[in-house]
């Protein structure tokens, strides 16, 4: 019997960087199987960066979100 395949999870964190973490995650999650989960951290952006990162969460069951207060 072979062993599993390792799995990872990625974390991906940001504070304003909505021209960058949509590319992030997608960059992460398109590493193929052996990535299981995705947390995107959001700290306190203003500049619509959780909302990307939410938005991304609604089709992807890979992609938890985390918004910082």
């Amino acid at each position: 019997m072979q062993p599993p395949h390792p799995q990872v999870t990625v974390v991906v964190i940001g504070h304003d960087d909505a021209a960058h973490v949509t590319d992030a995650v997608r960059s992460a999650l398109g590493q193929g199987p052996a990535v299981r989960e995705v947390v995107a951290v959001d700290d306190c952006s203003t500049d619509g960066s959780g909302d990307l990162l939410d938005r991304l969460a609604e089709g992807e069951p890979r992609l938890r979100v985390i918004r910082l207060p």
